[in-house]
């Protein structure tokens, strides 16, 4: 199930182990997991269209194009 990471306190919440994910990363979860943090508010159904790359891979892009210059 994909879901939305609206926030995040903590590198594990409910047993669902988010460290390296960061707020506005769209998340492959197992329904369970998903659940939890939809239950508790620190994430949201993915009903976008279109998939935004993380804050973390859009800078990862950029350094690549900064290497390949």
């Amino acid at each position: 199930m994909r879901v939305w990471l609206t926030r995040k306190l903590a590198d594990c919440i409910d047993g669902v182990d988010l460290s390296g994910q960061e707020v506005g990363d769209v998340l492959e979860l197992s329904s369970r997991d998903a659940s939890l943090l939809l239950a508790e508010g620190h994430a949201e159904p993915n009903r976008r269209k279109i998939v935004r790359p993380s804050a973390r891979e859009s800078l990862r892009g950029q350094s690549k194009q900064e290497d390949a210059a």
